[in-house]
């Protein structure tokens, strides 16, 4: 079901691209999902084109591979931070990590266009690459911004333990009756995983994991095992 969804809104995607898009999109080798953002990100470009003039194409399927031959680095830098002071469906602005998948997708078209298509007599579209003087965001700034929005949904401080005396006296007046019972029985257990996952910053997943025995309580540090064998060792806050 996932597989066919995904072909299916690929399929609108290129409906309304030129057939070099789709000639691009049946020589790559990327996975379904990608194969869709990327579609997305190269419509949105494409779009972009239009409503700043720099194309004629009275539509993204009449976009033609001249007005790509001749874009400079500095339309793609506009577009670029025009992106960067875009928002999203959830009224935020575009993160580092969207703005670079975009950079990835035009990277990947323009590498069919100028490399691997073979349009005319074996040649491709043309020669000149203007992404390859386009750099990605730099990795400390999408780092920051991840930072910036993982705080913004991180309790700490005092709401830590607001949080677990909601749960320990005040969640039972707001439980439906159907949850109340697993409430009641469970309480005890839920603070503790509560408490633990707040006083470290554990994934659920490896809390998921943690054992007894992981647990110091007189150093308070916590021992975790994650993916691929990296050992990692939480500081349990204040010695809870």
């Amino acid at each position: 079901m996932e597989t066919q969804k995904y072909l299916d809104l690929i399929q609108i995607e290129l409906e309304k691209m030129p057939d070099f898009v789709k000639q691009y999109n049946l020589g790559t080798t990327h996975s379904l999902t990608t194969s869709y953002q990327y579609l997305t990100e190269i419509r949105r470009f494409f779009d972009w084109l239009r409503h700043e003039g720099l194309s004629p194409a009275i539509d993204n399927k009449h976009i033609s591979t001249d007005t790509l031959e001749n874009l400079r680095r500095n339309d793609i830098m506009l577009y670029i931070d025009y992106l960067q002071h875009t928002k999203n469906q959830q009224g935020r602005l575009n993160s580092p990590t969207t703005v670079n998948r975009s950079i990835n997708a035009l990277r990947s078209l323009y590498k069919f266009l100028t490399i691997t298509a073979d349009n005319n007599n074996g040649q491709p579209y043309f020669d000149r690459n203007v992404m390859l003087k386009i750099e990605s965001l730099n990795s400390t700034k999408t780092l920051n911004y991840r930072a910036h929005i993982l705080e913004s949904h991180m309790y700490t401080g005092q709401l830590k333990y607001d949080f677990l005396e909601f749960i320990d006296h005040k969640y039972i007046d707001h439980c439906n009756k159907q949850a109340l019972p697993s409430f009641k029985k469970n309480r005890e257990r839920d603070m503790a995983i509560v408490a633990l996952i707040l006083g470290t910053g554990i994934r659920v997943s490896e809390c998921a994991g943690v054992n007894l025995n992981d647990l110091n309580l007189k150093d308070a540090i916590l021992d975790v095992t994650r993916k691929g064998g990296q050992r990692i060792v939480f500081q349990l806050l204040n010695g809870h």
